[in-house]
Formats: C-alpha cells, structure tokens, sequence
C-alpha cells in the first residue's frame, strides 16, 4: 500500500504517503482529510474531500487543483471557490467585470477570472509574481477583485499546518507505525493532536 518514491534514479529511504486535508483558515481546525499511498495524485484525494465541502465555505484552493472536472465538482457542493491556475492557461472571456476581471465558462461552471500581480514578503526577501485567480464569486461589487487577491494569501494556512505536523509535530522524524494499518492509524492521531 505505502511505497517508497522514485525521484530520478534514486529511492526514497521510507515508504510515503500522501496526505490532502481541508483546513479552517485562521484556527487550522482540520475539517476533512484523506491519505493514502504516494501512487495516488492530489486530485483523487481532493474529489474525495467533496463530502466535506457545503454552502456557505469559500474553498481556497492552489493551482493544482483548478482542473476543469474537479472545480465542477467541488462547486456543485455549493461551495463558493478561490482557485489559482496557471497564468498561461488558455481561458475565452465570456463577459467582462467593471473590475477588470473576466467571466470564462470551465466546463458547466461559469467563475471569474481576476489576474494580479502579488508581492510577498519573507525573510529572504520581496518576490513579486503574476497570479490567476478563478473564483465563483462572480458579482464584483459584492466581492471586489482586490479583497479576493487580499484573501487569497489565506490559502497559506494550509501549508502552516503540514508543516507544524512534519516539523513540530514529528520534530522531522518519520511514522513509526510498520504497517498499513499502523499508518493510518498514526496519521489520524496526528491530525486530531
């Protein structure tokens, strides 16, 4: 179930997993998560966490995640969505936003698409790049295109809290569990704590 990885020619010295989770922005409660074998990608494990998602969320999501099926499906939730894709991404305008954002039909799902130039701040440094946000918020006086981009940078608490569970959690060490079953059972304490 659990294998090692296969990075270029070399192999990862413990078997992986894969973990994707749906985390509340700002208390990093963990409402939803799946894992499973490394095998398996991101978006497999993100259509399960659809059961998870219902109106009244704005679901944050990274540019991994902004594939046409997967954002039909997680919008039919009703779920509103805040999804980056990549910049180059081919997307017609069907409509036009006093705000300068598009509207672009993906599939059934009709979602804006709002482009912005986001400069953050780190201990390395400033680094500036070019963002494509798709959200079902289409109505821009309701929902202006700067308090989205604004938002958007919540997506990180996601990767605050993977990595309090690698880092601080594990303090950098591995599962200790010696099988599949042991596995899931870890990974399931280690979300609750």
């Amino acid at each position: 179930m659990f294998t090692r990885q296969r990075p270029g020619n070399r192999t990862s010295g413990y078997p992986q997993l894969r973990l994707t989770a749906l985390v509340a922005c700002g208390t990093r409660s963990v409402i939803g998560a799946v894992f499973g074998p490394a095998t398996t990608g991101e978006l497999e494990y993100a259509r399960r966490l659809a059961v998870d998602l219902q109106s009244g969320m704005l679901l944050l999501g990274d540019r991994n995640f902004a594939s046409a099926a997967l954002l039909n499906q997680l919008a039919a939730t009703g779920t509103d969505l805040l999804v980056r894709c990549k910049s180059g991404r081919n997307l017609p305008a069907v409509g036009r936003c006093r705000d300068g954002s598009t509207l672009t039909r993906i599939g059934a799902l009709t979602v804006r698409v709002i482009n912005a130039e986001i400069t953050i701040r780190t201990a390395r440094g400033i680094s500036t790049g070019h963002y494509r946000l798709l959200t079902t918020l289409n109505d821009p006086a309701t929902h202006p295109a700067t308090e989205l981009v604004r938002l958007y940078h919540e997506r990180w608490e996601i990767e605050t809290a993977y990595a309090e569970l690698t880092s601080s959690i594990l303090g950098g060490h591995v599962l200790r569990a010696r099988t599949p079953d042991g596995i899931e059972q870890e990974g399931w304490a280690l979300l609750t704590a």
